[in-house]
């Protein structure tokens, strides 16, 4: 139950197999404190046969328990599509609230286009107070770990990776300022020129 690429997925059930185990690939598709929760949504790839004995088990994890099938591959593939949609949209949320503070607009108005609970409200009060420590919903460490497994996926799969590159630079970019276990918001600094 942890990120990583299909590569990696097939790697490990080949060694846990070797070793006379049987292996399913687990995605966690929430924060920890949706685990275990109705809210708590869990991928499964793998053997059919192993899912079945482990199901049981498996669903005490969450609400929303979904085996993808028999491809090992699988829930790290969806995972990795599916975090690749969050990462973009973090970006293009925080490159917003740069766009509206250039032209002097409140990022009040920003936040206000969207509905409670929205991450773009979450970005918006973070970049508004200047504090990216104190409310962290997911650091800077995590994006460039999520960012370059999707790299490293691209490069599995042989296709284009620039989306992955460019995203990976900024959080580069923002480690480098010291903002390691800062809020994505700080990301604002990278648009803002100071990282």
């Amino acid at each position: 139950m942890s990120t990583g690429t299909p590569a990696e997925t097939r790697d490990a059930q080949d060694w846990i197999k070797g070793h006379g185990g049987h292996y399913l690939d687990c995605s966690i598709m929430v924060y920890p404190q949706s685990v275990g929760t109705p809210d708590g949504q869990i991928l499964i790839s793998g053997a059919r046969d192993t899912w079945d004995e482990c199901a049981a088990f498996i669903n005490y994890l969450g609400g929303d328990i979904r085996y993808l099938g028999p491809s090992i591959g699988g829930a790290a593939a969806l995972d990795l599509a599916v975090v690749t949609r969050l990462v973009v949209n973090t970006v293009g949320i925080v490159y917003g609230l740069h766009l509206c503070e250039s032209e002097n607009l409140p990022l009040t108005q920003f936040a206000g286009m969207y509905p409670d609970g929205d991450r773009a409200r979450h970005l918006s009060a973070a970049v508004d107070s200047g504090d990216y420590r104190e409310t962290v919903v997911a650091s800077v460490s995590t994006g460039i770990e999520v960012v370059s497994a999707i790299r490293n996926l691209a490069a599995d799969l042989g296709i284009n990776s620039e989306l992955p590159d460019f995203i990976l630079s900024l959080y580069r970019r923002a480690e480098a300022a010291g903002y390691l276990k800062a809020d994505n918001a700080c990301l604002i600094e990278v648009f803002r020129g100071n990282a």
